[in-house]
């Protein structure tokens, strides 16, 4: 019984179509474009960086005006974000009464 169609494509055409692939306007414009935007999004991370820095200034000069602050940062491990939410979620720690155990 004989095939009614063609069997694949031979190693000749193949390697014709790898060789104008590689000189396609479409990869030499891709490459281009993917570099752009590349530089693009680098451009943006740093513009971001930079305003989370001087976010996290702002931040830092508010938090030491706080009374109590101070002290919350001279533990390990506590800075200025974890102390500035502490406080903005339950305020003046003057407001509690602190019972400390006798030791």
């Amino acid at each position: 019984m004989e095939s009614t169609y063609k069997r694949a494509v031979g190693l000749k055409r193949a390697k014709k179509l790898v060789n104008a692939a590689r000189n396609s306007v479409g990869i030499q414009e891709g490459q281009k474009m993917a570099r752009k935007q590349l530089n693009n999004l680098l451009e943006r991370y740093e513009l971001l960086l930079e305003q989370l820095n001087a976010l996290e200034n702002e931040i830092e000069k508010l938090v030491k005006e706080i009374p109590g602050a101070e002290e919350m940062l001279s533990v390990d491990g506590i800075g200025v974000i974890t102390v500035g939410g502490f406080i903005s979620q339950i305020g003046d720690i003057n407001n509690f009464n602190i019972i400390l155990p006798e030791l």
